[in-house]
């Protein structure tokens, strides 16, 4: 199983809901060893970008599953967004 970790950059909520969601930092853990998967493209990607309202890490898990690995044939990968010891998926 593959897992996405992603940190909040160091802003407070009513800052983030202000200006939108920054990801300051994302890791990859399980079996990374992905034959034509560049992880360091996908976080770079990912973190270009704002997000926000209260369903943007279910956007990010979907992105991680069609752009990063789905697009590549890996077609069952499991993705899990983990948020300060917090699970989603």
């Amino acid at each position: 199983m593959l897992r996405a970790t992603l940190a909040l950059a160091a802003t407070g909520i009513a800052a983030q809901i202000a200006t939108g969601i920054h990801l300051q930092d994302i890791r990859f853990n399980g079996d990374t060893r992905l034959d034509g998967v560049d992880l360091k493209k996908c976080a770079s990607d990912l973190k270009s970008q704002v997000y926000g309202g209260t369903d943007w890490t279910d956007y990010v898990v979907g992105t991680v599953q069609t752009k990063c690995l789905l697009d590549k044939g890996y077609f069952k990968s499991v993705v899990t967004a983990m948020l300060g010891g917090h699970t989603r998926r």
